[in-house]
């Protein structure tokens, strides 16, 4: 599973821990759809990039969304104090914390956007490059007489 997968299924997590009322799809998955009525949470990945590194290592960031969706008649902004706690400093899987940077939100048309940034470190493995097993190198001493410069076998 990638870094960012267990971030967004641990963001997941957190949002039904803190409104259990309130469903929580995944925008990755197939079928995950927002429902028809009523409040939810919807969290998916906005954007990503990787830089590679020395050593076969790269730093990736990605961005992650979350919108929400209120109850009829209630304020869409409500939640968003709560956001900026979950989205700041997340516990993965592995038991890990991933810490969301340049956490910010906007409301459009009654909709609540978070959006958080996170930073892994990862690396590819790779495979060893060809080796000189035997190195043979021709020597040649340096100096004034003749037999210094033929080679010898």
């Amino acid at each position: 599973m990638t870094a960012m997968k267990q971030v967004a299924m641990a963001v997941s997590r957190s949002l039904q821990a803190e409104f259990p009322g309130v469903p929580v799809i995944n925008g990755e998955e197939p079928g995950g759809g927002p429902p028809a009525a009523g409040a939810y949470f919807e969290v998916r990945l906005l954007a990503g990039s990787r830089q590679h590194q020395l050593g076969g290592r790269y730093r990736q960031s990605d961005t992650l969304l979350v919108a929400h969706r209120p109850a009829e008649g209630a304020l869409a902004a409500t939640p968003a104090d709560s956001l900026y706690r979950l989205l700041d400093l997340v516990t993965l899987p592995d038991g890990t914390a991933a810490r969301g940077s340049g956490i910010s939100h906007e409301l459009v048309d009654g909709m609540l956007y978070a959006k958080a940034a996170y930073v892994s470190y990862g690396g590819v493995q790779q495979e060893p490059g060809i080796m000189m097993h035997k190195l043979m190198e021709e020597v040649e001493p340096i100096g004034p007489t003749n037999e210094g410069r033929k080679r010898h076998a």
